[in-house]
């Protein structure tokens, strides 16, 4: 079965992912979800949510997916004993301290792995595993070959997004909007920098605005893998967005004709669209929405003048209703207004048809000849409203008389039995017959359930009022509705914490060079070398260091720098780098269970929190270097027309009140670095015997060797060198 999983804010969305055919949901409590200011439940609303769900055949799993500060770890400890026992059916987790937690209390609940864990190949899907991962939500830049590879049965499940926003950067190795503004999207708190506008070599626009991702039109080759859910975006969007997308897809899911499909495709189109792509799926080029990063809207016309000072004239290609709302021209700044009143030849009307020229409230300058788009559609909401709370779910009833007279009704919903007795009668008058029973037993009304499958088996003549029948089937109901409501008997295990074993981590001074003269400067330097000895085969004095989202290669040697959970191998020294997810010691532990032997904090843990972490384990501090904002798999530059054979590799790309990134591309993986170095200089020139990463990118020897002939006396960097502080 491929489940469909739909986006849960509130609880109206809720029921629209559930009238739509969602098989699950995932939705946020009030603490620690990817969504920190805004849809979100209360504790309350969670447990009425998961009843609802419940109820009605649909599984909550809840997202427990932000990295959490080593202050934060008792009280989110806290808070995952009680989102356990509301009942979800799963929790999805980026942070390791949640993963080992939950592992270690609740080893029977699924976890699934957030797609900031950045997995994307079958390496991280082999770590995955060791952690307790029973799902992983893979990259959104896989194709369908990289993912033929991963269908493995000693593998976890793979969920893959198949419809809704899509981030120009691979998840979780993003700190684009924390470096710009403090608002980290490993916090739930991303500020969507990619969608601003930006500069690059002349060109202007959202030059880093991905389109939304659509796979309905090729849903029928993605039924042919063994993917185990589709997962819809979308959890900020509204109830008309959730109801309309998840009744296509469940539809097409179902084989639906693409004839059948059409006009439910078309209403999900209205609901949301920044434009579509395939993404990387069927390896489209076109990702990039340049023009516009918000919903374009469906265009319904133009203003053919103002009638006066609060009326516009509006000439209509598509029909228009009251409650509609609208844009008046392109662009993310463009005013808009909801429909209140639409007049007709004076005349009020609840409806403008296409090709009739209407008038409309609207006080604003708007330019004659101005494109009028709708933003919201009221008719979308009517056919939403229409089928709300309709959704029932099928019970098979079986209702027997013995010999004896007595009654058993037994119900059966997908698996779940229960039964209530009864005392018939002697027959008298008219005896009880089959179809008596299954009309009274149909009359499930204000239930969840309608009738299935109905055996009806009377061994003798025998009476049993109608009443009797209704007060029989009403019972049966209640228990049936009590047990699908019961929640699930997790207790919390108290098995053994993870100890930090005593492995010894690398030397405290390590750098990354990436060319010749750098290697050349620090080779006789009492610091530990690591760079990509695959494009540097010769450079015996250095270890391997891992490129994010390579693809792995085994390589020799005992020791290697990797980026994540994609890189670590078993019988290696694996060292973690700046592209470190780890904010808190339990995290350290776990890597290090996993054969890290060497951990360096995340670039985002304040100095503050890293000088109370370093009192309790050996981090490694990012010392200098350009700080990597974000990889991408997606080129401006090549989406503007530039041929990969004849590009530099290389570019700069700014805009306003943002740093400056340079940008370097390899094997088609694009890294967004920030223009100056950063650096975190109390680290060498207040604390003592703490473990150092320097990285270069391209200093001149010179240049490196000041630098780190800085660090090692505890010194401040050269003024030439310093860059950014941090």
């Amino acid at each position: 079965m491929h489940e469909l999983l739909a986006p849960v804010g509130n609880i109206e969305m809720l029921e629209a992912a559930i009238d739509g055919g969602a098989d699950a949901v995932y939705l946020a409590g009030p603490q620690y979800g990817a969504r920190a200011a805004k849809a979100n439940f209360t504790m309350a609303q969670l447990e009425a949510a998961i009843r609802r769900a419940h109820l009605m055949d649909v599984k909550v799993y809840l997202t427990v997916n932000t990295l959490i500060k080593e202050s934060e770890c008792q009280s989110c400890a806290s808070y995952l004993d009680r989102v356990v026992a509301s009942g979800v059916d799963a929790i999805i987790a980026q942070d390791l301290f949640v993963i080992n937690y939950l592992q270690r209390h609740y080893p029977d609940l699924p976890l699934h792995g957030s797609t900031q864990l950045s997995i994307y190949n079958r390496q991280g899907l082999q770590n995955a595993m060791k952690l307790g991962l029973s799902r992983v939500v893979v990259a959104r830049e896989l194709s369908l070959a990289d993912l033929n590879d991963l269908f493995q049965a000693d593998l976890p499940e793979i969920e893959v997004f198949a419809h809704g926003a899509m981030c120009y950067a691979y998840s979780g190795a993003c700190l684009l909007s924390s470096h710009n503004g403090g608002r980290s999207g490993n916090r739930g708190q991303c500020a969507q920098s990619c969608r601003l506008n930006y500069r690059m070599a002349g060109q202007v626009g959202h030059l880093l605005s991905m389109r939304d991702l659509s796979t309905i039109e090729n849903i029928e080759q993605l039924l042919q893998y063994p993917i185990a859910t589709f997962k819809i975006e979308g959890r900020l969007r509204s109830a008309d967005y959730v109801y309309h997308t998840t009744l296509a897809y469940r539809r097409a899911i179902d084989g639906w004709s693409k004839d059948k499909l059409r006009p439910l495709i078309d209403n999900m189109r209205a609901a949301f669209n920044r434009s579509y792509s395939s993404g990387y799926l069927w390896r489209e080029g076109a990702r990039l929405n340049r023009s516009q990063a918000s919903n374009l809207g469906e265009k319904v016309g133009r203003v053919t003048g103002r009638a006066d000072k609060f009326h516009l004239d509006i000439a209509l290609t598509r029909d228009l209703c009251v409650g509609d709302a609208v844009r008046f021209g392109a662009g993310d700044h463009a005013k808009g207004s909801q429909i209140f009143n639409i007049y007709r030849a004076d005349e009020k009307v609840s409806r403008g048809l296409s090709g009739q020229v209407v008038r409309v409230n609207y006080r604003q300058p708007v330019a004659s000849g101005t494109a009028v788009y709708r933003t919201r559609s009221a008719h979308l909401t009517a056919l939403r409203a229409a089928e709300t709370a309709h959704k029932r779910i099928g019970v098979n009833m079986r209702f027997e008389v013995d010999c004896n007279y007595r009654v058993k009704l037994e119900l059966d919903c997908a698996g779940q039995r229960v039964s209530q007795t009864a005392l018939a009668e002697v027959a008298v008058n008219r005896p009880l017959d089959r179809a008596t029973v299954i009309k009274q037993l149909a009359k499930l009304g204000d239930t969840p359930y309608q009738l299935g499958n109905c055996h009806v088996a009377i061994a003798k003549p025998c009476y049993l009022s109608h009443k009797a029948i209704n007060a029989l089937r009403r019972a049966t109901v209640a228990d049936l509705t009590a047990l699908r409501l019961a929640r699930p008997q997790r207790d919390k295990r108290l098995l053994p914490a993870l100890r930090c074993t005593d492995i010894n981590p690398g030397p405290r001074l390590i750098c990354k060079v990436r060319t010749a003269a750098q290697y050349a400067a620090l080779s006789d330097c009492d610091v530990a070398l690591y760079a990509d000895r695959q494009l540097n085969p010769n450079w015996q004095l250095a270890d391997h260091l891992w490129r994010p989202f390579s693809r792995y290669r085994a390589v020799a040697g005992d020791a290697q720098m990797v980026a994540g959970l994609g890189q670590i191998t078993a019988g290696k020294r694996n060292l973690l780098d700046e592209h470190s997810q780890v904010y808190n010691v339990a995290a350290y532990d776990r890597l290090q269970q996993l054969g890290v032997v060497d951990i360096t904090l995340s670039p985002e843990v304040d100095r503050a929190a890293a000088e109370a972490l370093l009192k309790r384990r050996p981090f490694r501090i990012f010392g200098y270097g350009r700080l990597p904002l974000m990889y991408a798999a997606t080129c401006p530059k090549r989406e503007a027309g530039q041929v990969c054979f004849d590009c530099s590799k290389q570019f700069t790309i700014s805009s306003d009140n943002l740093v400056d990134m340079r940008v370097y591309c390899h094997d088609r993986i694009l890294a967004y670095y920030t223009a100056q170095p950063q650096h975190n200089d109390w680290a060498w020139r207040q604390l003592k015997d703490v473990n150092i990463l320097l990285s270069f990118s391209d200093e001149d020897a010179a240049t490196t060797r000041q630098i780190v002939a800085a660090v090692i006396g505890g010194k401040p960097l050269p003024s030439s060198t310093k860059g950014d502080g941090r």
